[in-house]
């Protein structure tokens, strides 16, 4: 039996804060800051529905989250975009770095295990957040959790142009469990200019 691959996207956005750059001109200085906005997942085969990035026990600091409210069109498209608080710098590179330690317990796992069989997704940065795999030891199919991201971000000097995020370093879904969820950032420079999209 062939392997079915079940897949989570998740949307995010990087988004310069405003205390160091205007979202209007986009324009960024070496290590100001750059949030990296998550929004909201679903069922890929149903986009209607769709549920906040923390309805699944993801790492996330404690507290107020910062919200980002778009217009009325994003609210009705059920849109919310939510700081995710991994610290990325304009033009810094990040070798690796730990998000959190995920305890995984067993309701945690359900709900991984649910969005990965209801193949959950994801805009904008598209990879795989989980899987499942045959396990030759019993008649089951083994989920898996990918712990690591991999942010690439493209600039032409002081501009954004393009991000991609991969995911790697499948782990598997198993109650009692600790993952270490880690990230990696790094900058390319690039000579496409940026486009304000009309």
């Amino acid at each position: 039996m062939r392997p079915t691959v079940r897949s989570l996207f998740f949307f995010a956005f990087l988004i310069v804060s405003p205390a160091f750059a205007s979202e209007s001109d986009h324009k960024y200085q070496p290590d100001d800051p750059v949030t990296l906005w998550v929004n909201k997942v679903g069922p890929y085969n149903n986009p209607q529905e769709t549920y906040n990035y923390y309805s699944l026990p993801f790492c996330h600091a404690s507290g107020n989250l910062a919200h980002k409210w778009g217009g009325l069109g994003e609210v009705l498209g059920g849109n919310e975009l939510i700081d995710s608080q991994i610290d990325i710098k304009f033009q810094k590179n990040v070798d690796k770095s730990t998000i959190c330690e995920l305890e995984l317990d067993e309701a945690k796992v359900k709900q991984f295990k649910d969005a990965v069989e209801s193949s959950y997704w994801f805009e904008f940065f598209m990879g795989f957040v989980g899987e499942m795999h045959p396990d030759k030891n019993s008649d089951n199919n083994k989920h898996v959790l990918y712990t690591h991201k991999t942010i690439i971000v493209k600039h032409n000097k002081d501009q954004i142009i393009h991000v991609n995020l991969t995911q790697e370093s499948p782990k598997p879904l198993e109650v009692g469990r600790t993952l270490d969820m880690t990230y990696s950032v790094k900058w390319i420079s690039t000579n496409v200019t940026f486009c304000t999209p009309i």
